[in-house]
């Protein structure tokens, strides 16, 4: 399977390109133009879920979304002001054994972080955070 991430400048366009794929999942859509709120997948392998005392064996999670926060008040000036829409922050999660290490999915939502018109905010925001070093994957698939 192959993942890519591409833009549409309108719902026409969408279906151009796509009606004649062959397989057609699409995941994650977001709109321009429409209100949406900040929002990122996460994944990540670790050798196993919890230590012997019951403990997480790493901190990724958290030091993922202390980043993101930090990074979102650094980049909107509106968040240096107030940042309480960044304390709120939904976690959807599942994990499986892959190829016998743990793969783990997180679906990070700020609700009440929002674009009233989204224009490609969050595209953009989405492209600084993936050059951040401390975001990049170290352990993909062990």
């Amino acid at each position: 399977m192959v993942k890519h991430f591409t833009y549409f400048d309108s719902r026409e366009n969408f279906f151009r390109e796509t009606a004649c794929a062959t397989q057609r999942n699409f995941y994650e859509i977001i709109s321009d133009g429409n209100p949406s709120c900040l929002y990122f997948d996460m994944e990540f392998y670790s050798q196993s879920q919890l230590n012997e005392d019951g403990t997480p064996t790493d901190d990724e999670l958290a030091h993922t979304i202390a980043t993101i926060r930090a990074e979102a008040i650094a980049h909107w000036p509106a968040l240096v002001v107030d940042p309480s829409p960044l304390d709120h922050v939904v976690v959807k999660t599942t994990s499986r054994m892959v190829g016998g290490v743990w793969k783990y999915s997180y679906h990070l939502n700020w609700p009440l972080a929002g674009f009233r018109n989204n224009c490609g905010a969050l595209r953009i925001f989405a492209r600084h955070l993936s050059s951040l070093d401390p975001l990049q994957a170290t352990n993909a698939k062990m």
